[in-house]
């Protein structure tokens, strides 16, 4: 067990201020050096800035691509539903107006064979005339579905020509916001490394205040110390330097006695008493008692 680390700083301190040499170096624990934390910012390239802008704004430009494609899709499904639709009414209408012509050519063979006029200009004229409305409806039918297509066909188009002006002017607002994201990224990116670099300036200007009063300090304390320790060394001449020694003592005594007042009286007074030989070489018998003294009337 030895005297508290911080205690024995306080001693060190008297010894040097009671040094009768007024070449010694003076107790000054300032360090003469301050280093300050500096602020690190390792400011992204353009290049880095417009991809970070262009991650931040790619994935609602892609969600609204998408939905564009699939509105798209859905139109030109239907479209492509009622294509096929009209091409199936157009065959069983054809197919109708087949079945009908066979049933009524049926009809014509029967009521002539009947009347016996198979061979005749009439059952020609009748069988002509039933294939001439038959092939007018098929005529009709083939019409209804080119209309049909072609309208469906001009939808079409028209739903290719929507989505591609969608797309156009989503790609013409993406670069125009993109512009805008990286403007304003850039922008944050130098004002941050404007700031950073004036902080660490301003630490770079702290630390060179603090060199500068360091140094005045230093010879201040070396003044202080010079002028103290010849008088000093004149008062160890005239009265002896036994009273510089006292004074030594004492103001030791002093900050013990203050660095134990920080313990209940009981813990102070059993430290002082283990480390008695410790504190006698530091505070002198007389001194040591009184220290001890001091804590044992608080117990």
């Amino acid at each position: 067990m030895a005297i508290p680390s911080q205690l024995m700083q306080q001693f060190l301190r008297v010894e040097k201020r009671y040094s009768i040499n007024p070449n010694a170096e003076p107790f000054f624990d300032l360090a003469p050096n301050l280093v300050l934390e500096r602020l690190q910012y390792d400011a992204p390239t353009q290049t880095e800035i417009e991809d970070m802008a262009r991650a931040k704004l790619i994935v609602a430009f892609n969600k609204k691509q998408d939905h564009i494609e699939e509105q798209y899709a859905k139109t030109v499904g239907k479209i492509q539903v009622k294509k096929q639709s009209a091409q199936n009414k157009a065959l069983l209408d054809k197919q109708k107006v087949q079945n009908n012509l066979q049933q009524k050519l049926d009809e014509i063979n029967y009521d002539m064979l009947r009347r016996g006029l198979s061979d005749s200009s009439i059952k020609n004229e009748l069988v002509q005339k039933a294939q001439d409305d038959a092939t007018s409806q098929n005529t009709s039918a083939d019409w209804v579905l080119e209309l049909t297509l072609k309208e469906l066909d001009l939808a079409e188009q028209k739903a290719t020509e929507q989505k591609q002006l969608e797309l156009q002017n989503l790609q013409q607002n993406f670069d125009i916001e993109l512009a805008q994201e990286v403007a304003e990224m850039t922008e944050q990116v130098a004002k941050k490394t404007e700031s950073t670099a004036k902080y660490n300036n301003t630490q770079t200007e702290k630390e060179a205040d603090y060199k500068r009063n360091w140094h005045s300090a230093y010879i201040d304390a070396k003044q202080d110390h010079s002028q103290s320790a010849r008088t000093l060394l004149t008062v160890a001449i005239n009265e002896g330097y036994e009273v510089v020694a006292e004074y030594i003592k004492q103001d030791k005594t002093t900050f013990a006695k203050d660095y134990y007042l920080g313990f209940d009286a009981t813990t102070a007074h059993n430290e002082i008493t283990s480390l008695g030989q410790d504190y006698i070489a530091h505070l002198g018998e007389t001194h040591y008692n009184e220290l001890l003294s001091f804590f044992e009337e608080r117990i």
